[in-house]
């Protein structure tokens, strides 16, 4: 008995997992974008690269900016592997 219920659980749990990866396949096909918000824009990222090219520090920017140091580390870092990619 117990055996049963047990194969009728990973099946059902099959079917589950099934459905919500062709919802997430259907939404990013919409265009629908996954994750947290990016906290700053592709203008204060510019702007967070120049005043980092004119020597100032990353505390020094966010305090600028509104944000923590590891957010602007993080997004000056994925910048620049973007643009190594392109």
């Amino acid at each position: 008995m117990l055996t049963m219920l047990s194969a009728f659980a990973q099946l059902e749990r099959a079917f589950i997992l099934a459905r919500t990866k062709e919802g997430r396949e259907r939404a990013r096909i919409l265009g629908r974008s996954f994750g947290p918000k990016f906290k700053l824009s592709q203008q204060q990222i510019a702007h967070a690269r120049d005043l980092q090219g004119e020597g100032r520090g990353l505390r020094e920017i966010s305090a600028l900016l509104g944000c923590h140091a590891s957010t602007i580390s993080r997004a000056l870092q994925i910048q620049k592997e973007e643009e190594e990619i392109a």
